[in-house]
């Protein structure tokens, strides 16, 4: 199937698919940003520890 066919099947779907699939994008966005901050408040810890040790 070509792309052009995905975009038509994804449009002719209806308004409920596209908000469920901007729910889920923007989740998985949230999700990422959460993550990222996690590691770099964990790699701020670390680095703060480490150099009053």
């Amino acid at each position: 199937m070509r792309l052009q066919n995905w975009i038509w099947l994804y449009l002719g779907m209806g308004g409920s698919f596209t908000r469920w699939a901007a729910l889920l994008f923007y989740g998985a966005l949230w999700a990422a940003v959460l993550v990222v901050a996690g590691f770099l408040c964990v790699l701020a810890m670390a680095m703060i520890l480490h150099s009053g040790a």
